[in-house]
């Protein structure tokens, strides 16, 4: 698994985007754990019990072609059809996003040898859908 810190503080940046999350705005922060991430800072957040990850996009995201909004339509499909997290909710443009927290192991190639060609496969695959934007609410 990655590395991972508990914080004694919230991140305001952190904070302000907690407070956006419909339903929750109000719950006390009960736990958060600093993640890693590559394009983006990541942390595992407790409210009043419930365990959700907070995706804080970074700028490097549009350098190196991430495309938020495509994604996050991407996403909701995968969660709509039971295959990907529940998205909690999104901030656009900026691509925050807050999802439901599953306890387990980060997707490495030491962890799941086998299954690095058929994600590969999947991708590339995907790559040939035709793109059609979708209008969904986000987290609601």
């Amino acid at each position: 698994m990655g590395e991972r810190s508990v914080l004694n503080a919230i991140p305001p940046e952190l904070e302000a985007i907690i407070c956006q999350i419909p339903n929750r705005s109000t719950a006390k922060v009960k736990h958060v754990e600093q993640l890693e991430g590559l394009t983006n800072q990541n942390y595992a957040v407790t409210l009043d019990g419930e365990c959700l990850v907070v995706r804080i996009s970074r700028e490097n995201a549009a350098a190196l072609g991430i495309n938020r909004e495509i994604e996050w339509e991407a996403l909701l499909a995968a969660s709509e059809a039971g295959i990907g997290l529940e998205v909690v909710h999104v901030v656009l443009p900026e691509g925050h996003l807050v999802t439901r927290y599953i306890e387990d192991h980060h997707w490495t190639v030491e962890v799941f040898p086998d299954s690095i060609e058929c994600v590969l496969a999947a991708g590339s695959l995907s790559l040939r859908l035709p793109y059609q934007p979708q209008q969904h609410q986000s987290g609601d």
